[in-house]
């Protein structure tokens, strides 16, 4: 997911989120342009689904789609407490 500076435009890495509802997190991020350094902060919502499944909802098979694997560095931004990342 690509944030930008609301400031300057450039890239900005969420440092931070919090769980605001079970639809909601508030993300808290910083610019990576290191002229601009702004930090701010950002919502991200789930707004509705758009296609439910026919079958209902289950979890991948890693076996079968083992691009689906949580990367360790990256934060899963729907868990209420974030995993720790690895170095």
């Amino acid at each position: 997911m690509l944030v930008r500076c609301p400031e300057c435009l450039s890239k900005a890495r969420i440092a931070a989120s919090e769980q605001i509802t079970s639809n909601t997190r508030s993300l808290y991020c910083q610019c990576l342009n290191l002229n601009c350094s702004a930090t701010f902060n950002a919502s991200l919502s789930f707004d509705k689904i758009i296609r439910s499944p026919k079958q209902g909802s289950e979890k991948p098979d890693f076996t079968k789609q083992p691009e689906l694997v949580a990367n360790a560095n990256q934060m899963d931004l729907t868990l209420e407490e974030p995993a720790p990342c690895l170095p």
